[in-house]
């Protein structure tokens, strides 16, 4: 999407040399929302890019003023991290790429629907009153450039005609608000994490630059859904993780904590409760929470 994939295959496509401005990712705000251990190998890469990381996480455990105004990340990984509802919205409002890497969990079903996409919407007071949703039309190509040449489309009459007013929204005026670049939004979590017909809806009416989706809802997604028709979206089916040797880590993985639960559990004169705390805290974390789902 920095580099504008969807102008390079047109552009190929009819024979064209025409060149153009592409965008850095140094400088550039990515919001990942879930800080798990795939969030936070999201955010490390990221960084090498020179960009600067926001992170949200289901709390950040410093209550509602953390939540909202985030927290330092003690990994050093994130600038901020933030929590809850209300912190997830202030993220967005200053991220121009965001990456959903949640689980799927009761809490994050349709975690990120109408209410995010709007969050992330740049575009001018212009561009938002001159759209009328009209069903059937072909989804239109949007290139990687400034909000004054993005073309305008269509929204649904339910979608509010601009973004509900986050708490302090002054202060997210100025240096720490997103550019207006159109955000790009990346799923590498859970299909059903994401409102499908939400996005749909954001790429349609273009508070979406593209989105970049290894999973998706449904699954397998049907060969007549819309998400197919946009040329500014990238699907691959459920399959980020399926490399060449991801089967053979996965079972010594496995074979690794089977071997700490081991011998955490041989461990003589202590209770239950106590190897398994010992299992625990050798295994590193990998570790089913039942109570979270995750």
């Amino acid at each position: 999407f920095a580099l504008d994939q969807v102008r390079l295959d047109s552009q190929k496509a009819k024979g064209e040399w025409t060149s153009f401005e592409t965008c850095e990712l140094r400088g550039r705000t990515i919001g990942v929302v879930g800080f798990g251990d795939i969030g936070k190998a999201t955010a490390t890469l990221a960084r090498a890019f020179g960009m600067n990381v926001l992170a949200h996480r289901r709390d950040t455990g410093e209550g509602e003023a953390g939540n909202l105004n985030g927290v330092a990340d003690t990994n050093g990984v994130a600038a901020r991290v933030y929590g809850g509802k209300k912190g997830l919205l202030r993220m967005l409002r200053q991220c121009e790429f965001v990456c959903l890497v949640t689980p799927l969990t009761e809490e994050t079903v349709n975690m990120f629907s109408t209410e995010e996409f709007l969050a992330l919407d740049r575009r001018t007071a212009n561009e938002k009153g001159q759209r009328a949703f009209v069903p059937g039309v072909e989804p239109m190509q949007h290139h990687l450039v400034t909000p004054s040449s993005r073309e305008t489309t269509a929204v649904s009459p339910h979608v509010p005609a601009s973004p509900p007013p986050a708490p302090d929204d002054d202060a997210l005026d100025g240096a720490d608000g997103a550019s207006g670049l159109a955000p790009v939004f990346i799923n590498i979590g859970r299909g059903k994490c994401c409102d499908t017909s939400a996005l749909v809806e954001a790429l349609q009416v273009g508070i979406l630059r593209g989105a970049a989706l290894d999973v998706t809802a449904p699954e397998p997604l049907p060969s007549n859904h819309a998400l197919w028709k946009f040329k500014n979206v990238l699907i691959s089916p459920h399959n980020a993780d399926k490399t060449t040797y991801f089967q053979k880590e996965s079972v010594l993985k496995f074979v690794e904590l089977t071997k700490v639960y081991s011998k955490a559990m041989r461990g003589g004169g202590a209770s239950d409760d106590d190897r398994l705390r010992r299992f625990y805290e050798s295994a590193g974390g990998n570790v089913v929470d039942k109570m979270s789902g995750y």
